[in-house]
C-alpha cells in the first residue's frame, strides 16, 4: 500500500522511491523492501535515493549548504527525520543501508549511480550534481515473478484462543507477513474430510507495514471430542501446518482440569534469570490441561538485554510458547510488564482475540478489560489487574459478573488476575490498595478460589473473610475445606523466570501472616485447579531439582 492506495502483485515495470523513505520506522523497513519486490514484474526496476547524513554534517560544519535543492529540506529536517527513524543521530539510510535491505528482499544486480546518472522520467528525482559527494541511487531488480518459494513463510506464534464464553469454538491464531493469504480447515480426529473456514487478520501494533495476525474460528465443538486443524497459505504447492486439540468441556460437564502460570519470561536471557520456562511447559504439556490459564508478565522486555521492539518481545514469547498453546487453549489476561515497563496492552491484546479482539489502546466495548468464560462446572474470571491501581471500571464490572454467575447456578466461581491480594515477598508485597478494592467484591459474591502472581514465589492462605480491610482466616485446617468459609487466595509465581530484584526468587520472611497455610520461595512454580460436581481441588507444583520432573508442595480440597 502506498499512500492509502493498495497495489496488486507484479503490477508495476519500475519503482522511483525518494528520500522519504528514511523517515519509516527501521523496523518496518524490511516490510517496505519486500512490498517493493510484491508489486514489481519479473526483472523490474526499483531505483531508490539514498543520501550520506554524515557527509552532510560535515557540509553544513563547513558552510556548504548547495547540496540542500529545496527551500524546505534543511540539515535540521533531515537531522529530525534520522531520529525518529533509527533512535541516531548517526543516518544509517545510506547506499550501503539501502543496499543490505535490497539483498535481505531478494533483489539482485544492485548497482549504485551519480544523481545525475539517473533517467527519471519525471525529472523529479534527477538531482544536479552539486548532490553528488551526499546522495546517490542505488538501482536493483526484481529477479522472478511473486510468490518465490523462498519468500513462503511459516505462520509463527501459532496459538488457541476461546472464540466464546462457553469454549464452544475456538480460534487458532498466528502471524505472517500482511502480504499473504491464509485459510483454516479443521476435522474431527479419525475422520478424512476436511471442511474450510474463513480467517479475518488485522495489523499488529507494528502498524499496516508489519506482520498482521491472522484468526480462522473452528466450527461448534462437541465437547470432550479430539480435533485435527491445518493452516493453509494460498498459492500453488501449499505446505500446511498441522495442529490437534481436545475441545474444551463446555458448561455442566461434569470436571475440567485448569493449569496457571505467569511469570514466565524469554528463554535465553543473558542474565540467566528464564531458567525454568521450558521446563514448566514442559510439565504443563505432559498434564494436559483443558485450559491454561494465564496471569500476565510474560515477555519482560524492559530488563532483557537483546533490545527486542516490543513486537518482536510479543512474537519471540508466542514462539517459545507454541508448542504448547497450539494444543491447549490460553485464556491471557494481563501483568504490570504488559501495560507498562516498555510494552503496550495492544501489543499484546492483538494476539489475544478472546471473544471479539481488542485491536487499539483503548477499552473494549464493555468498557472494560476482564472477562469470565463458563467451563465445566467453573465460571472462570480474568480480570484485569495489571497494577494496584484497579479501575473502578473493572470492579463494578466483576460484581455483576459474579453475581450473575452465581444466580446461575455456578458450582464454582474462580477468579484469576495478575497483582496479589496476599504476598509477603521482598520483591513485590501486596499492596493494600488491592485488598480495599477487591475484598468487598470476592465476598460478597462467594468465590471459592483467587489466583495471581508479581510476586515471585508461592502462597496460600486458608479460606479468608476481610475485617476492617485486612484478610481474616476462617478456619486452621491445613488442607480440606467446605464451599462457603471463605475465599482461598493462591499466589502461584515464577513460571519459569526469577525476579528482577535480586535476581532469585521473592524471599519471604521467617515469619509468615498467620492467614498463609502454605509457602515455597524456592522454585519455579505453576497451578493445577481440578473441578468436579463436587469437588475443587488445587495443586501447586514446583520443579524439582535439575528441572526434569515436578513435585507436589501444597495440596487442598474445597468441598461442596
Amino acid at each position: 500500500m502506498f499512500d492509502g492506495l493498495p497495489l496488486p502483485a507484479e503490477s508495476m515495470d519500475q519503482l522511483y522511491v525518494g528520500p522519504a523513505i528514511g523517515e519509516i520506522d527501521g523496523w518496518n523497513l524490511a516490510s517496505v523492501f519486500e512490498e517493493f519486490r510484491r508489486i514489481l514484474r519479473q526483472d523490474g526496476l526499483i531505483r531508490i535515493a539514498a543520501w550520506d547524513l554524515d557527509a552532510a554534517l560535515a557540509a553544513r560544519e563547513r558552510g556548504d549548504r548547495s547540496f540542500f535543492w529545496e527551500q524546505d529540506c534543511t540539515i535540521e529536517r533531515a537531522f529530525e527525520a534520522q531520529i525518529l527513524g533509527y533512535g541516531s543521530a548517526r543516518s544509517l539510510f545510506n547506499a550501503a543501508r539501502v543496499t543490505e535491505h535490497l539483498q535481505q528482499a531478494g533483489f539482485t544486480s544492485i548497482t549504485e549511480r551519480s544523481p545525475h546518472q539517473t533517467d527519471d522520467p519525471t525529472g523529479r528525482l534527477a538531482e544536479p550534481d552539486s548532490l553528488g559527494d551526499y546522495c546517490c541511487f542505488v538501482e536493483a531488480r526484481n529477479p522472478s515473478g511473486w510468490p518465490l518459494a523462498s519468500d513462503r513463510q511459516d505462520p509463527s506464534g501459532v496459538h488457541l484462543t476461546l472464540a466464546d464464553r462457553h469454549g464452544r469454538r475456538l480460534n487458532v491464531v498466528w502471524s505472517a507477513p500482511a502480504r499473504t493469504e491464509w485459510s483454516l480447515r479443521c476435522r474431527p480426529e479419525s475422520t478424512t474430510e476436511w471442511v474450510d473456514y474463513p480467517v479475518r487478520s488485522w495489523p499488529t501494533s507494528d502498524g499496516p507495514n508489519g506482520n498482521h495476525v491472522f484468526s480462522g474460528r473452528t466450527p461448534e465443538l462437541e465437547s470432550g471430542r479430539r480435533y485435527d486443524y491445518e493452516i493453509v497459505q494460498a498459492g500453488p504447492d501449499p505446505q500446511p501446518v498441522s495442529g490437534s486439540f481436545a475441545a474444551p468441556p463446555q458448561p455442566g460437564s461434569a470436571t475440567v482440569r485448569l493449569a496457571f502460570l505467569a511469570d514466565t519470561g524469554l528463554v535465553g536471557r543473558d542474565d540467566g534469570l528464564s531458567d525454568g520456562t521450558l521446563a514448566v511447559l514442559g510439565e504443563v504439556t505432559r498434564l494436559e490441561p483443558d485450559l491454561i490459564l494465564g496471569g500476565g508478565d510474560y515477555a519482560y522486555r524492559s530488563s532483557d538485554d537483546r533490545r527486542l521492539t516490543p513486537q518482536q518481545a510479543v512474537n519471540s514469547w508466542l514462539d517459545q510458547m507454541s508448542p504448547v498453546l497450539s494444543r491447549i487453549p490460553f485464556v491471557a489476561q494481563y501483568g504490570n510488564h504488559e501495560v507498562e515497563l516498555g510494552e503496550r496492552y495492544r501489543d499484546w491484546s492483538t494476539h489475544f482475540p478472546e471473544i471479539d479482539p481488542v485491536i487499539d489502546d483503548s477499552p473494549p466495548s464493555v468498557s472494560c478489560r476482564s472477562y469470565s468464560i463458563d467451563i465445566g462446572p467453573c465460571h472462570v474470571v480474568a480480570f484485569y489487574a495489571p497494577t494496584a491501581a484497579i479501575d473502578p471500571a473493572e470492579v463494578s464490572w466483576l460484581w455483576n459478573d459474579l453475581a450473575a454467575a452465581r444466580s446461575a447456578g455456578a458450582r464454582w466461581v474462580i477468579v484469576f488476575q495478575h497483582q496479589p491480594l496476599v504476598a509477603h515477598g521482598r520483591s513485590h508485597p501486596a499492596e493494600k490498595s488491592v485488598d480495599h478494592a477487591l475484598a468487598q467484591v470476592l465476598e460478597a459474591n462467594g468465590v471459592d478460589l483467587h489466583l495471581s502472581a508479581h510476586d515471585q514465589n508461592y502462597e496460600r492462605t486458608y479460606p479468608v473473610r476481610w475485617r476492617d480491610g485486612a484478610p481474616e482466616a476462617m478456619t486452621t485446617e491445613q488442607s480440606i475445606y467446605r464451599r462457603g468459609q471463605g475465599t482461598v487466595l493462591a499466589k502461584i509465581s515464577p513460571a519459569g523466570k526469577r525476579s528482577d530484584r535480586g535476581k532469585d526468587f521473592s524471599k519471604l520472611p521467617d515469619r509468615l501472616d498467620p492467614v498463609v497455610a502454605a509457602a515455597s520461595d524456592s522454585g519455579h512454580h505453576f497451578g493445577c485447579i481440578t473441578a468436579s460436581g463436587n469437588e475443587l481441588v488445587i495443586e501447586a507444583r514446583r520443579l524439582g531439582r535439575g528441572g526434569s520432573q515436578t513435585e507436589t508442595i501444597d495440596r487442598v480440597v474445597i468441598r461442596r
